[in-house]
């Protein structure tokens, strides 16, 4: 994982150009670490850094896993496998 080293270390305002409380890929060209880990540092793949992404991959606490929102519905859960109770013989004259 790449972190800014103190003499590189441009705040998440210096990159936010356009001042939406996120930086962009685009705005993230203005530094060559930012932009090298841009990927793995845009933890919900959005195509932004926020300012709690930013900070968490500047001090190297990025390890939630990075999953893009999901665009199809949940499937429905699995029928649970309770016991089927037995069905009578019809040739049996108990019932049983």
């Amino acid at each position: 994982m790449t972190h800014l080293g103190p003499g590189n270390d441009r705040s998440h305002p210096e990159l936010d150009r356009n001042q939406d409380n996120r930086v962009s890929m685009v705005e993230a060209q203005a530094d060559d670490a930012v932009r090298a880990a841009f990927s793995s540092a845009d933890r919900n793949a959005d195509g932004y850094l926020s300012e709690q992404e930013y900070f968490d991959w500047r001090n190297g606490s990025n390890a939630a896993p990075r999953s893009a929102p999901s665009r199809e519905p949940a499937a429905p859960p699995a029928p649970s496998r309770q016991p089927v109770p037995p069905t009578p013989d019809a040739s049996d004259p108990t019932g049983q």
